[in-house]
């Protein structure tokens, strides 16, 4: 009896031990979650109706990071309205994710994004904010590539002040100013 609970009971001590001490590490965003969070409120681009109507709230994502860190099947889990929803959509496709690890091997996880819409925030920040954000109107979201002939005017150079920061996600630095252009629709 003592050889047979020894044959059986052992191997199972131990694969139960090995899984304990298995470690496994959520997907987490490049620079952390406090720099997430400082990412979203500078990227965040509260829809002008929203805003006038007053309207706050969260909306959930959720998605997969694949191991190779990318994310796919961004998808909406908690609704607030349309115009809110897609502007997170946005914000959630900017972010890049350390994918999560499970005994140091990296696996691909379904995780999700809380952002939330608080006019009376925004409102506060874009008084304290010293450049103006760019105001971007009948912004096309087709994805059809369109030719110079086919646009009402062509792209003209945006302040790239606004969208150079000291560092970005990655920790990198932006020593020489992005210069970045704008279609006009």
């Amino acid at each position: 009896m003592r050889t047979l609970f020894r044959c059986l009971l052992l191997p199972v001590l131990l694969v139960s031990v090995n899984a304990l001490l298995a470690q496994a590490v959520d997907p987490e965003p490049y620079g952390g979650k406090a720099d997430l969070e400082q990412f979203i409120a500078d990227e965040l681009i509260y829809p002008a109706s929203e805003l006038a109507q007053g309207i706050s709230g969260p909306v959930n994502l959720i998605f997969t990071v694949n191991a190779d860190g990318r994310t796919s099947g961004m998808r909406i889990w908690q609704s607030l309205n349309p115009a809110c929803d897609a502007e997170a959509l946005r914000i959630g496709n900017l972010v890049r994710w350390l994918p999560a690890t499970f005994d140091g091997e990296p696996r691909t996880t379904e995780y999700h994004l809380r952002i939330t819409f608080d006019a009376k925030k925004y409102t506060r920040q874009e008084k304290k904010r010293t450049l103006p954000r760019p105001v971007i109107t009948n912004a096309d979201s087709s994805g059809v590539l369109y030719g110079a002939k086919e646009l009402d005017s062509l792209p003209q150079p945006m302040d790239h002040r606004w969208h150079a920061r000291p560092t970005d996600l990655l920790g990198r630095t932006d020593e020489v100013p992005v210069r970045c252009f704008r279609a006009q629709y």
